[in-house]
């Protein structure tokens, strides 16, 4: 066997033997020809611009783009990029902040004897007690800033790329052994060559036995090297050519420098390194990595890395699909693997292969990192159209998406999971009422009446029924007819060839036409030959049915409020496949008929397709058109003329089959069998095509010379400098200088938070001017039936709110008046509803809903509660939600209808979460502030948040504060909340503190009132008073504070 036949055969030991050729490479010309490197060090920015040049010519990526690729301001040796992100190197960071700060203290506090009596391995005066110690501290020592910072910027590299692979508590140990081991090596060759006691410190032995494991383990790995490439102006300007090469070849030139210089020192040549410390640390290192099988998970990694580059690269990923198998081989379950593997076998179209892969990652997705499931399952969707079949991993998917908050991916999911025979049936009823009230959240009403009858007429003894029933709406469910066709009986068989091409034939029926339900002999090579024959049915062929219900999709011409009106038309442009100009004439509020002549089965169809855009429809039942009795047939249809109008009326030309499943139909928007859009088809292979086409070559590597490691230093004079007390002095002075300006810091910090809570509380005061609304001629307008001029006053309070953020209480408080509190009618609100259907008065009676809904609940712990209240303010919520969403579909602008519906939400479970009433409310309008604290409401404990998650949102809603100062006021509501607790377990003095705290980023009435009466249970009154009369000075009209105030008085 020759030799290139053995390194093909294992290729492993080729790699290793390259990166080994290279460093001998290398090592050779570093020493025979000393000049040529200097020389290519000369040329080599010549040679490196006129490379880029041409690599920019034959890849067509821009010049600027590869030179910044390969240049680099970092003048440090460093690893490639690392994938294993997620597991921090602490141990690594903590022994580089050891050393330093020893080397630091000792240099400038440690005598000098100390250290070389005692320290130093071996120690100058040795003993049974320091002898060992030595062995351990001498690790941690070193002769000067050089020797520290060389060691701890190779401790750096190395270090944290093998602690992120065998673990911290290895790690350690592996970093002790190795250097003990080095140190000794190192004194062995002291007494056997030179009869005498070696002295050394420094860490480097220990470095090395890492760098030994990071030749086992990391092997594969590339490093960087920083080459100057403008000489001595580097000084200036530290620009550095990237060079490439492979760590086991650095590491080989790192061995062969060390041994070199130990065998000239074991000739007698003196040296200030410890040559024999690196070489025992390595070779110890390499020898432990060996013994415990570290090169194994080298090599599945190194596989890894490949196949994962390659699944990413446009070109050159031939060997990608060898070196995937072989780590799933050495590990099966490894989900970057399974990942890339699937992306390699759907690159260019769907396979079963990738989509197996893709399943596979997707379950250990859900087990190792949940939080990458969305998107990849989302990029499966993408190639593939469909959700898995597989049962526990639909459920396991639409629990995940739910739980992200993605609604639509959480409706494929279910939409797929409830039709699955092997669902236990209590889960299926679980997932089909969470289909269907997601549909109603996502504004598909009508998918989710459908869904609700559908729960209704399969589950009619579950719990949810009533529920179900009424959020039906009166809809009832039918089932959809068998797809099946009826085969008609010929008189002589089954099977006929074409009599003009011999084609097998096959049945068909016409669905449309005079000659609908008749069946035809139709050649199964249509439409090359158009032959067909008419089939001979026997008197004992089953007679022919009547003709079946129809019905037609009918378009409101209104998008869901939960939707972006641009993207929901936008899709359904391409939906439709028509000019944007026709989408926004059907979405001018004028219902249109979409498709007449539909089955149930295809109008659903349809109907959720539209509704996944945003955009509203209904199914109506046609009437049955009379169907005229159909001509006597003839013998044959085999003219050109008959035969082309027979054909389009039993096999219409239209019919093709799906790129999907294969499945022949009638031409439409989606497949009958398998539900794929047929638009989204083409547009995602036009896509994967562009993309294909875009991607650019990869890059060319350059490889080049490295300098040699740092260097552990014999002990020989391991010198102090005097001003190393200036310097720990100086460091002191700088430390209080830092500290200073800390404080400094924190002080502006105070400062500019005091300014803030001014602003707010000047916000709240301009607001607190305005005044009150006028109730009284509000609800006379209302009786009197005034509905025009009451829309044009609260027109005018939105118009003047939109234009000024001071006037947002003021509408708010408008708004509040409808309530049955305020002595409102509702049969006034019903008018108004029917009279003018405005968003106003949907908003009205959806406000007057949801507070009859709390004043039927009470204000009773919930244990002292009847069931019956707890129904009827559920279902008077329903009825205020349903209200609500009209009016902020019909005006989104309208802001109190969100508040409201915020608290609604909160208290009753419904289609809806406060998290995405608040998200729409602040993308409609930024500056909104009540809306923004009742979410900040739900966020309590008590309500099923942390005060983690309130102080979040808080902080995130500061960006805005320039537009609404009141903002800032938010973060003192989880401080407000701590006082709340210590106000019910009557913790005065703690409650006082918390919402003094609370107060500090801005007034409100409520933290003011609660402090007066916490000072006031404390005996201090002169406290209270003063928080009732601030309250009051904000507004006079305040009457708890009136009251409490003439109490205390």
């Amino acid at each position: 066997m020759s030799l290139s036949d053995y390194f093909k055969q294992h290729e492993e030991q080729a790699f290793i033997a390259k990166a080994l050729a290279l460093a001998v490479g290398i090592t050779l010309v570093k020493n025979f020809f000393p000049g040529l490197i200097a020389f290519l060090f000369l040329i080599l920015p010549v040679v490196f611009l006129i490379g880029i040049r041409l690599h920019a010519a034959a890849s067509g990526v821009d010049a600027m783009d590869l030179l910044k690729e390969h240049i680099t301001f970092f003048p440090m040796m460093r690893s490639e990029e690392e994938r294993i992100k997620e597991i921090k190197p602490w141990v690594t960071y903590g022994i580089i902040l050891a050393n330093v700060l020893i080397f630091y203290f000792f240099q400038g506090f440690v005598p000098e004897e100390l250290v070389n009596d005692n320290l130093i391995f071996l120690p100058h005066k040795p003993n049974l007690f320091n002898v060992p110690l030595s062995a351990f501290t001498a690790m941690f020592l070193h002769g000067s800033g050089g020797h520290l910072w060389g060691n701890m910027t190779f401790l750096w590299v190395v270090g944290s790329a093998v602690e992120r692979r065998v673990g911290k508590l290895r790690f350690f140990l592996l970093y002790l052994v190795t250097g003990l081991i080095g140190g000794l090596v190192f004194i062995g060759v002291e007494f056997l060559f030179h009869l005498r006691a070696g002295h050394a410190l420094g860490a480097s032995g220990a470095i090395a036995g890492i760098m030994g494991i990071f030749a086992v383990r990391c092997y594969f790995k590339s490093m960087i090297f920083p080459i100057p490439i403008l000489g001595i102006f580097s000084l200036i300007l530290p620009l550095s050519l990237k060079i490439r090469l492979n760590s086991l070849a650095i590491m080989s030139l790192f061995f062969l420098s060390d041994l070199s210089g130990g065998i000239a020192q074991i000739n007698g040549s003196d040296s200030m390194i410890g040559h024999w410390a690196h070489l025992g640390g390595m070779i110890s290192g390499m020898l432990i990595a060996g013994y415990l099988k570290l090169g194994e998970d080298a090599v599945g990694e190194r596989h890894l890395e490949i196949g994962i580059r390659g699944a990413k690269a446009s070109i050159g990923f031939e060997g990608t699909d060898r070196s995937l198998r072989i780590a799933l081989e050495r590990s099966p379950e490894n989900v970057d693997a399974l990942l890339s593997m699937a992306r390699l076998k759907s690159r260019f179209h769907c396979t079963p292969e990738g989509q197996e892969y893709y399943e596979k990652a997707l379950r250990q997705l859900l087990v190792e990192r949940p939080g990458e499931v969305v998107e990849v399952f989302r990029e499966y969707l993408g190639k593939y159209l469909k959700p898995p079949t597989e049962t526990r991993l639909l459920a396991a998917l639409s629990e995940a998406t739910a739980q992200a908050g993605e609604n639509e991916l959480t409706i494929t999911c279910l939409e797929r999971l409830v039709e699955k025979e092997d669902l236990p049936a209590a889960q299926r009823e679980k997932s089909h009422f969470k289909l269907a009230t997601l549909l109603e959240f996502t504004s598909c009403f009508e998918a989710a009446r459908t869904s609700f009858a559908r729960f209704v007429h399969d589950y009619p003894q579950s719990l949810l029924v009533d529920k179900a029933r009424e959020r039906a709406c009166g809809e009832v469910y039918h089932p959809p007819r068998s797809a099946a066709p009826r085969v008609a009986a010929s008189p002589a068989n089954q099977e006929r060839s074409c009599p003009s091409c011999g084609t097998a034939m096959a049945v068909r029926r016409p669905t449309s036409g005079p000659r609908q339900g008749e069946a035809f002999w139709v050649c199964g090579a249509y439409p090359t030959c158009r032959t067909l024959e008419p089939v001979q049915e026997s008197a004992a062929a089953p007679q022919d049915k009547p003709a079946p219900e129809t019905y037609r999709l009918i378009f409101d011409g209104s998008i869901g409020f939960t939707f972006d009106p641009a993207e929901t038309k936008a899709s359904l442009v391409q939906l439709f496949r028509c000019p944007p100009e026709k989408v926004d004439q059907l979405c001018s509020g004028t219902p249109t008929v979409l498709k007449r002549g539909l089955d149930y089965a295809a109008a659903l169809k349809y109907k959720e397709a539209i509704c996944h855009t945003g955009a509203l429809c209904t199914v109506e039942k046609e009437e049955p058109a009379p169907v005229a009795a159909p001509p006597s047939p003839a013998l044959s249809y085999r003219e050109a003329a008959p035969a082309a109008q027979a054909v389009r009326e039993a096999a219409p030309a239209q019919e093709f089959s799906c790129p999907k499943c294969g499945q022949l139909q009638e031409k439409g928007e989606i497949c009958v069998s398998c539900g794929v859009y047929f638009a989204k088809l083409a547009k995602l292979a036009e896509r994967e095509f562009e993309e294909l086409r875009s991607q650019p070559a990869p890059t060319m590597r350059r490889a080049g010379s490295v300098s040699g490691p740092p260097a552990a230093r014999a002990a020989r004079g391991f010198t102090f400098n005097r001003t190393a007390k200036a310097l720990a002095v100086g460091a002191l002075v700088i430390v209080a200088a830092v500290g200073r300006l800390s404080a400094s810091f924190i002080n502006q910090q105070n400062r500019d938070a005091a300014a803030q809570a001014q602003l707010a509380n000047a916000a709240l005061k301009q607001q607190m001017e305005l005044g009150k609304p006028d109730t009284a001629g509000i609800k006379r307008l209302l009786a009197q039936h005034d509905f025009t001029s009451l829309e044009n006053l609260y027109n005018g309070y939105l118009a003047q709110y939109q234009k000024e953020i001071q006037y947002e209480t003021f509408l708010q408080e408008a708004y509040a008046i409808f309530s049955p509190t305020q002595g409102v009618s509702p049969e006034d609100l019903e008018a108004w509803v029917k009279t003018t259907g405005s968003y106003l008065a949907y908003a009205a009676r959806g406000k007057y809903q949801a507070d009859k809904g709390f004043e039927v609940r009470g204000t009773r712990w919930a244990s002292e509660t009847s069931q019956a209240q707890l129904d009827e303010m559920h279902r008077l919520h329903e009825l205020a939600v349903q209200d609500l969403q009209i009016a902020i579909a019909a005006h989104p602008a309208f802001i109190p209808a969100y508040t409201v519906l915020c608290t609604v939400v909160r208290a009753s479970e419904v289609s809806v979460s406060p998290k995405e009433v608040v998200e729409k409310a602040a993308a409609v309008d930024r500056r909104a502030y009540l809306v923004r604290n009742e979410y900040l409401t739900s966020l309590m404990p008590r309500w099923g948040g942390s005060h983690g998650e309130m102080a979040a949102f808080a902080k995130s809603a500061l960006k805005e504060a320039a537009l609404n100062p009141r903002l800032y006021t938010l973060q003192g509501g989880v401080y407000a909340d701590e006082a709340d607790e210590y106000y019910r377990s009557q913790d005065y003095s703690a409650a006082v503190r918390g919402y003094s705290k609370a107060l500090q980023y801005g007034d409100r009435f409520s933290w003011l009132k609660y402090r007066a009466a916490c000072n006031f249970y404390q005996g201090d009154k002169q406290a209270a008073l003063a928080d009732y009369r601030k309250v009051l000075d904000y507004d006079p009209t305040e009457s708890e504070a009136q009251a409490e105030l003439q109490k205390i008085q």
